[in-house]
């Protein structure tokens, strides 16, 4: 097991009983709720675990997580899953679209827009942010840490924007209309 960056410190162990769990614990990081600023109530560890050499390509290891905070009951993530393959995807301007679904933090918002691409997604390369509307738009993204690293007020349905300016990893954007967030979602860049 290798683990990597994290948004907060933490520290981390292993515990076997019939099925091994890997435990993260974040103390006294002291996030604000989701309600009060969704983006700086989010917290990520970056982690890999290499199997062991007697697993069988074509497996599927399904996994899930609980996430504690305090003494609350867990709140469990979905249910995702890996197949064991020897080829993976590395020409990734080969593979489908990935869309993102509205996923605002403004439930209240009346704004509506019918499709935003993002892509390549994940990306090794510039990317493309695209709209079915031709209206004055700002596209505010940022990295994990929240801090904006690029804004800038977009009227075309297609917007390119240089690899250049991102290091790797997750970043989030905001498509706004008069300040109100009209679509919101992630990025990875892969290198």
């Amino acid at each position: 097991m290798s683990v990597g960056a994290a948004s907060h410190p933490f520290q981390w162990s292993i515990r076997s009983e019939k099925k091994p769990v890997l435990t993260f614990v974040f103390n006294e990081i002291n996030m604000p709720d989701s309600t009060t600023n969704a983006l700086m109530s989010n917290g990520f560890v970056d982690f890999s675990i290499k199997a062991k050499p007697s697993v069988q390509e074509g497996t599927v290891i399904q996994n899930q997580a609980g996430i504690y905070f305090d003494y609350n009951s867990p709140i469990l993530t979905n249910t995702v899953f890996h197949t064991i393959k020897s080829e993976y995807i590395t020409d990734f301007s080969q593979v489908d679209l990935i869309t993102f679904e509205d996923v605002s933090t403004d439930i209240s918002s009346k704004k509506e827009m019918k499709a935003l691409m993002v892509y390549p997604n994940p990306s090794t390369e510039n990317v493309y942010f695209e709209t079915d509307q031709h209206k004055d738009l700002d596209l505010e993204i940022l990295d994990v840490t929240g801090h904006l690293i690029f804004h800038e007020r977009v009227n075309a349905n297609k917007t390119e924007i240089s690899k250049s300016l991102f290091k790797k990893g997750i970043h989030y954007y905001f498509l706004k209309e008069n300040g109100e967030i009209v679509k919101s979602g992630k990025f990875l860049i892969i290198e």
